[in-house]
C-alpha cells in the first residue's frame, strides 16, 4: 500500500474511503474504518467473493481484516442523476440478473452477520424474530405522524404472518441507483455492499423503491428492477408487492430514526413515508 498514491473520494461516519492509484496504473478502492465505525468488512468481502463466484459483476476483494478492506475499482460512474438511462430497461435488467444471485448465497440465521463454523451466520434465530423487532421500532417511533404510524401497523399486522423466509439470504443492504455502476450507458456491476446483512432480497427492491418513491422517475425505475427481478427469480408477483410493501414501512422507520439526521433530510424521508402510506 506505500506505493500506491491514495486520494479522498468520501469521509463519511463510518469508513473512509479513498482511491489508491499503483505505480503501474492500477486503480483500487481502500476503505478504513472510522472510531466508532460498525462496518463488518470480513462479511462485505464475503459477500463479493460468492457473488463473483456466481457470475456477479462486483468489485474484486484485494485485501480485507475488520479495519480495512481493499477491492477493485470499477471504471465509470454510479447510475445517480444519469436520467436519460433511466428510460432503457437494458441496465436495470443485469443489475437485477446479479442482484437476483444473492438469494443462492444463503446462511443459518437471520439480521446482523456474525462469524461462525461455516463462515457467518445470523444473529437471530428466524426471519420472525427479525420482523418482530422491525414492528416494536415502529410502535415506538418517536417522528412518524401517529395516523402515518396507525396505517403502517395495521399493514404491518396484516402482512408480517404470511411473509415466509425458512432460509436467510444475502441483502445488500443499501441497494439504490448509487449501488449500480455504468460506463458509456453500459452496465458495469454492482458495489457498496458495506451494510449487507442476512435475511430477505426483496428489503433491496424494497428499499430501492422507497428510495426513489418521491421522484418522477421512481415509478419508472422501480418497474424495470422489479420486472426483470422476477424474471430472474420466478418469484410470484402479489407475494412480491405484497413483500416489498412491507419492507418499505421497515426502511421507512430505519431511515427516520437514524441518529444525528439533519432536518431537511428528516423531511425528506418522511415525505417518502407519506407517499408510502398514501399508497396502502
Amino acid at each position: 500500500m506505500t506505493d500506491k498514491q491514495l486520494s479522498l473520494m468520501e469521509s463519511g461516519s463510518e469508513s473512509l474511503v479513498q482511491l489508491a492509484i499503483a505505480p503501474d496504473g492500477t486503480r483500487s478502492i481502500v476503505k478504513t474504518l472510522r472510531p466508532g465505525g460498525t462496518v463488518n468488512y470480513p462479511f462485505e468481502a464475503f459477500a463479493y467473493s460468492q457473488l463473483a463466484a456466481l457470475g456477479a459483476r462486483v468489485p474484486r476483494v484485494i485485501s480485507v481484516s475488520p479495519e480495512a478492506l481493499e477491492m477493485s475499482a470499477f471504471d465509470g460512474e454510479t447510475l445517480d442523476d444519469l436520467t436519460y438511462l433511466y428510460s432503457s430497461p437494458d441496465i436495470f435488467d443485469e443489475a437485477a440478473h446479479d442482484l437476483a444471485l444473492a438469494r443462492q448465497i444463503t446462511f443459518t440465521g437471520f439480521g446482523t452477520a456474525i462469524p461462525s463454523d461455516q463462515g457467518f451466520s445470523g444473529l437471530l434465530q428466524s426471519w420472525q424474530d427479525f420482523l418482530d423487532k422491525g414492528l416494536l421500532d415502529l410502535e415506538n417511533s418517536k417522528l412518524l405522524p401517529q395516523a402515518m404510524k396507525d396505517k403502517f401497523i395495521d399493514y404491518w399486522n396484516r402482512v408480517a404472518p404470511d411473509i415466509e423466509l425458512p432460509q436467510g439470504m444475502l441483502v445488500h443492504g443499501d441497494f439504490s441507483l448509487s449501488a449500480v455502476f455504468v460506463k458509456d450507458g453500459e452496465y458495469e456491476g454492482l458495489i457498496d455492499f458495506g451494510d449487507a446483512f442476512i435475511g430477505d432480497p426483496l428489503m433491496d427492491l424494497a428499499y430501492f423503491r422507497f428510495k426513489e418513491v418521491t421522484k418522477d422517475y421512481g415509478q419508472l425505475t422501480y418497474d424495470h428492477l422489479a420486472k426483470a427481478y422476477i424474471e430472474n427469480t420466478q418469484i410470484d408477483p402479489a407475494y412480491l408487492e405484497q413483500a416489498v410493501r412491507l419492507y418499505m414501512i421497515y426502511w421507512a422507520v430505519k431511515r427516520i430514526e437514524s441518529k444525528n439526521l439533519e432536518t431537511d433530510i428528516v423531511t425528506k424521508f418522511l415525505d417518502k413515508a407519506q407517499v408510502l402510506a398514501d399508497s396502502l
